[in-house]
């Protein structure tokens, strides 16, 4: 039977302040760099992360980042190029 459920490419975002440091998530590239943003400090609350951490995203050309973490960007919002 068939699933009305998007699914999401897994993406992998990097902490620009140690690049050694991969996360993955299974969510839109924006939605995962405010993940790792807040994960980072320890906030689960995720439903509360849109309105906690939306202003702080910068998206670039290539880029999507929120504080040190960032993802790439593919030919489309919804693609990218996974490192």
């Amino acid at each position: 039977m068939p699933s009305n459920k998007t699914v999401y490419p897994m993406i992998t975002v990097t902490c620009l302040s140690n690049p050694d440091k991969q996360l993955c998530y299974m969510l839109p590239p924006k939605q995962a760099v405010i993940a790792a943003y807040a994960q980072n400090l320890n906030d689960f609350s995720t439903w509360d992360y849109e309105r906690k951490y939306d202003d702080l995203v910068v998206i670039g050309d290539k880029t999507i980042a929120c504080g040190d973490y960032c993802t790439m960007k593919g030919e489309t919002d919804d693609t990218l190029h996974v490192w």
